[in-house]
């Protein structure tokens, strides 16, 4: 990314540590969800609330719930389709 800082060491360790939990979350949540009952969930996060954390993924311009069915796909790269790449 142009304009991006530069990240090292430490620093970089602790921002991707921290992306990669974020980005966890949802699935992890998603497989406790269908492959556990409640009582066997080896690990559960709590807000800063107090409540259990339960990952819902939004939209950040109009905060709405995001739903399979409310999505378009949009291929941006060259020799994309909706399916992948196009066949050369």
């Amino acid at each position: 990314m142009a304009g991006a800082p530069v990240l090292v060491g430490e620093k970089y360790s602790l921002l991707a540590r921290r992306e990669v939990c974020l980005g966890n979350l949802t699935p992890r949540e998603w497989g406790d969800r269908r492959l556990r009952r409640d009582d066997e969930r080896p690990m559960v996060f709590a807000h800063v609330c107090g409540d259990e954390l339960v990952p819902v993924v939004t939209r950040r311009a109009c905060g709405d719930r995001v739903r399979h069915e409310d999505l378009t796909p949009r291929p941006r790269a060259p020799g994309w389709t909706v399916g992948g790449p196009a066949a050369v």
